[in-house]
């Protein structure tokens, strides 16, 4: 499991801007949806009067299931960094 929490974390910060508008798209198509003066093509799950619930169930999912994990994994990671960089002795350094 880490393995893959890892993997995703990676993919995530490889991938951060596509994502992020990714995100804003879906936001203003569904806040779109309910606007009846924004004409926007009809998109099934996404502009239909039952999107909230294919939003609510990946909110459910990201919120409730998957960020958790992969936040508990960041710290993780971040504490495995500070004990490597406190572990290594430090370089000699040079005497005048």
């Amino acid at each position: 499991m880490k393995a893959i929490l890892t993997h995703a974390i990676a993919l995530g910060e490889k991938y951060e801007r596509p994502i992020a508008l990714a995100g804003g798209v879906w936001l203003f198509i569904s806040c779109a949806s309910w606007i009846p003066f924004i004409p926007i093509p009809k998109i099934p799950y996404l502009t239909d009067s039952q999107s909230w619930v294919f939003a609510g169930a990946w909110n459910v999912v990201w919120w409730g299931l998957v960020y958790p994990l992969i936040d508990q994994r960041r710290k993780e990671m971040a504490a495995e960094a500070d004990a490597t960089a406190q572990t290594r002795p430090e370089p000699p350094t040079k005497r005048p």
